[in-house]
């Protein structure tokens, strides 16, 4: 459900972009990470800031009257709630723990912020607009191709925590049953694209480095759901990890 939001966002985020400074330096991007994180991509080392983020949930129609949800019997409503830090001043900025990305704000990235009311009438627009045209024949695969530019997650080394269905394919041996599953609910690899429902596409790490008679496993699995932190590639002419390895989290 989230991801459905992060759709429609990576559609806001060009009303929002409209409002700030035209790039005349090296400025961070506007980007998405997966599933529903909104943040600011550094131009010169990829760096990502947070900034905002979507939170989505399903509920009856009617919600918790029964009275209300019986005139409706299996209708839902899709309820979104987004979170923008606009401008907040850098030194107001809340620090942060753990893996947990840095926070930040546009007026602290950008010098200045557009003002809610400004930011609102834009994202209620776009995001009426997409969901009508989710509706019609092609137009989720439209959607999807207009998120993509804007995902931060792909092309990185990424670690998962959440459930992850693998890919079976000519390059992608089969992996069946809830052991082969678990095996995957925690692991390493590498983004690589989006999935027709939105789900993350990742090529899987070996597990342990591989013998030098046999290639690099080709496995892939789609995330749909769970914990994803970016992590930090191994410097090259680094050989004192397997190849496709990384370090400790970046994000």
């Amino acid at each position: 459900v989230a991801r459905a939001a992060g759709k429609r966002l990576s559609e806001a985020l060009r009303t929002i972009e409209e409002t700030l400074p035209a790039p005349s330096d090296p400025l961070p991007r506007l980007a998405l990470k997966w599933p529903n994180d909104l943040v600011v991509e550094d131009s010169r080392d990829r760096a990502l800031r947070k900034w905002g983020g979507v939170i989505a949930e399903v509920e009856p129609a009617g919600g918790s009257r029964p009275d209300e949800r019986s005139k409706n019997p299996g209708s839902l409503h899709l309820i979104f709630g987004v979170g923008l830090d606009l401008a907040i001043d850098p030194d107001a900025l809340p620090a942060v723990e753990g893996t947990a990305l840095p926070a930040t704000s546009l007026r602290a990235e950008f010098g200045q912020a557009p003002s809610p009311g400004s930011v609102l009438p834009r994202i209620l627009s776009r995001f009426d607009r997409l969901l009508a045209e989710d509706r019609v024949p092609g137009g989720r695969t439209r959607s999807i191709e207009r998120l993509t530019p804007h995902l931060a997650t792909l092309g990185r080394p990424v670690r998962w925590t959440g459930r992850a269905v693998p890919i079976e394919g000519p390059d992608s041996p089969a992996l069946v049953g809830e052991e082969e599953i678990a095996e995957l609910s925690s692991q390493r690899g590498t983004a690589l694209g989006l999935a027709p429902d939105g789900g993350l596409i990742v090529a899987l790490d070996p597990i342990g480095p591989p013998a030098a008679s046999e290639p690099r496993s080709t496995r892939r699995a789609i995330l749909r759901s769970g914990e994803v932190h970016h992590l930090r590639e191994s410097p090259p002419g680094d050989d004192s990890s397997p190849a496709g390895s990384s370090s400790e989290p970046a994000s």
